[in-house]
């Protein structure tokens, strides 16, 4: 059973142990409201904030980066901080060089070599959590792809790829830190953190009609009274039921 799965496995069980969970912010987009627009003229744009309220945004900065090759239209990212705030990236008919050429970037604690973060003592458990609030790429394009990636100072960098689905129902994307820890990474010395989507060479890019709105990014822990015997328990034991009720069916 991979971590990411076992996260989800161990948070159910404890939900239905009637444990508390609880959550630190990471970015719930209700400060810091900024439009980035890349357009023929510029295809790489950045909007590098600092100084925000912490209590909104992870020690302060976050990072917000658009990109695409592209002869006409534009793609921007527009921070939203009326509500419950958002993060929207959207098309603007633009024709890409390439099929699928757009790219967004959201990098939190962004050091360098003599400044680092220890990861683990900022966020509040190992389960990160992105909410999608809804996704749309037209053209019948079910999903794009896409990357956290981490890096650090000594132990190098480590990315786990994640698939952003079309939907107008909102979900949750998780990733366990465990994934970084397993592949090497000391999380005591983070550079930074960032969520890429549709950047990598092998993913392709994001398509000319794509649309989607991102809600709160978290980490969850899933403090004692609930050990993980006890969370394995009754996770198990809901799928167990689950199980003998589908067969009986």
């Amino acid at each position: 059973m991979s971590s990411r799965r076992l996260a989800a496995f161990l948070l159910l069980g404890v939900l239905m142990s009637g444990g508390s969970v609880h959550a630190s912010v990471i970015d719930d987009f209700q400060v810091g409201p900024t439009t980035v627009t890349a357009d023929s003229s510029d295809s790489n744009v950045s909007d590098n904030q600092t100084g925000l309220d912490p209590t909104h945004v992870l020690e302060e900065q976050r990072s917000v980066t658009v990109q695409g090759s592209m002869t006409s239209g534009s793609v921007e990212a527009e921070v939203d901080t009326s509500g419950n705030g958002t993060l929207i990236y959207r098309s603007n008919d633009p024709v890409f060089d390439n099929s699928y050429d757009g790219r967004l970037l959201l990098t939190y604690l962004p050091g360098n070599r003599f400044t680092t973060y220890d990861l683990p003592t900022l966020v509040d458990g190992d389960l990160v959590g992105l909410d999608v609030l809804s996704a749309d790429f037209g053209n019948a394009v079910s999903s794009i792809e896409g990357s956290l990636f981490i890096s650090t100072s000594s132990t190098g960098s480590h990315s786990v790829p994640f698939t952003l689905s079309a939907s107008t129902t909102p979900y949750t994307l998780l990733f366990s830190l465990d994934d970084f820890t397993d592949a090497g990474l000391d999380l005591s010395e983070t550079f930074n953190m960032t969520f890429d989507f549709g950047g990598l060479p092998d993913f392709g890019g994001l398509p000319s009609e794509t649309t989607f709105t991102l809600g709160h990014i978290s980490s969850t822990a899933i403090p004692e009274p609930a050990s993980l015997a006890t969370m394995a328990l009754f996770g198990g034991m809901l799928l167990t039921r689950r199980s003998r009720r589908q067969r009986s069916a």
